[in-house]
């Protein structure tokens, strides 16, 4: 019993190691054949590849096996592959950018147009469409119809330019002398190099041109005869208080009738070599309450009666008591007889000149005396010889040598420089 027992297992066990294998190695070739063997499905067509089996007759007159006839290989058409061309894909153009026209640029400032032949200022103003008052003023022309070929006329482009150009022009203007002992009018706007033209009195009217300049924290004005003063001095926009002639007393008052007159102002009037202030050179400083002898020759210019005095300067009339004599002087007692102020003449010479030890001069003018280079006065074309001036009650070293000059005595100074000795007091 036992032993059948044993056999049995042994016989399973056999079983069992030849089917394992045997079902392993089947699955496998069922999914190579079912992987790599086609589709599956059989042609049953007569061009069908499979064999064909066909039943031949016997020589018994009975059925034989039946043959298998090779199969035959059925040549598929090829196929004429279609190639299919890709539409390259067509970009777009882009838009051209219609180009934006530039600007024409407009100028910042005026425009220089030179005058070509048989240009007028008007047809130059419609060609650029200006006013033509405002070229004429823009470009300070004297005269609309008067214009050169060559000539550069500025243009403004905007009435902002006029306005600024005129705003900028100097502005002429009137100045009153301040200092009660006049102010020096200079050749330059400083103090160093330039040299002195004259004295303006006190209370006199200088016109001004609107230009200056600032030269070290001091401010100078031009005069209209090209000279220069400082601000400081000066009353701006002020006037000279007008002073009537007074009627002549005694004295006819026609042109070329003598007469006499009385420097009104206290600080003296300066007497001129021509009647104006613009081109005249002052001769000398008539002292207040001094008489001068006229011609009654009289010019009147710019509204200023202007008299000739006899030793052929000019005086202005506002500034004189015409007809008046110089007052007398007062008396230390009442029974005394007054002694009359000296005349003009008598105060041309004030003392005896020196005698060759004394050496020494005080200045005797209420506005100062010129010190010149040479002993003369120039003429209105010539340059000034001013080298300072030395002013009222200085005292000047004299060298004793003096000449003459057209009626006048110069006495030379230590530094070599001369003075008109009608001005000094000597002793």
């Amino acid at each position: 019993m036992g032993a059948s027992l044993n056999s049995l297992r042994r016989y399973r066990l056999f079983l069992t190691l030849l089917v394992g294998p045997a079902l392993v190695i089947a699955i496998i070739v069922v999914l190579i054949i079912t992987l790599f063997g086609g589709d599956g499905e059989t042609d049953t067509t007569a061009d069908s590849t499979t064999p064909t089996a066909t039943a031949q007759p016997g020589t018994d007159g009975g059925s034989t096996q039946p043959t298998t006839t090779p199969p035959t290989l059925q040549v598929l058409p090829t196929q004429t592959p279609v190639i299919v061309v890709t539409p390259t894909p067509t970009v777009p153009a882009e838009p051209t950018e219609t180009p934006t026209p530039t600007a024409t640029p407009t100028p910042t400032g005026p425009i220089e147009h030179t005058v070509q032949p048989d240009e007028t200022l008007s047809g130059i103003a419609d060609l650029y469409g200006v006013s033509l008052d405002d070229i004429v003023a823009f470009n300070e022309l004297p005269n609309a119809e008067e214009i050169f070929v060559g000539q550069i006329i500025e243009i403004p482009t905007d009435p902002s330019q006029l306005a600024e150009r005129l705003d900028a022009r100097p502005v002429a203007l009137t100045g009153v002398v301040i200092p009660s002992d006049g102010l020096n009018v200079r050749d330059q706007p400083n103090t160093a190099t330039s040299t002195v033209q004259y004295v303006a009195r006190a209370g006199s009217q200088l016109n001004l041109t609107g230009v200056f300049e600032d030269i070290d924290q001091i401010r100078w004005h031009e005069v209209e005869d090209g000279n220069w003063v400082q601000s400081q001095y000066l009353e701006l926009g002020a006037t000279a208080a007008p002073i009537p002639d007074a009627p002549a007393t005694g004295t006819s008052t026609e042109t070329g009738a003598a007469l006499t007159g009385v420097v009104i102002p206290d600080d003296g009037l300066n007497v001129r070599d021509q009647p104006n202030t613009t081109t005249s050179t002052v001769q000398y400083v008539a002292a207040g309450g001094q008489q001068l002898n006229l011609t009654g020759d009289v010019q009147e210019i710019n509204g200023i009666r202007w008299h000739e005095v006899e030793d052929g300067n000019w005086v202005q009339g506002q500034y004189l008591e015409l007809g008046g004599s110089a007052a007398p002087a007062p008396t230390p007692a009442q029974t005394e007889t007054a002694t009359p102020a000296p005349t003009a003449a008598a105060t041309a010479v004030a003392t005896e000149p020196p005698s060759d030890d004394e050496i020494t001069a005080v200045v005797a003018s209420p506005g100062g005396i010129n010190v010149r280079t040479e002993p003369r006065v120039p003429g209105a074309d010539e340059e000034s010889n001013v080298a300072y001036v030395a002013p009222q009650d200085s005292r000047l070293e004299l060298t004793g040598e003096n000449t003459v000059v057209d009626d006048v005595t110069w006495w030379e100074l230590e530094d070599g420089n001369w003075v008109q000795g009608q001005y000094l007091r000597f002793g």
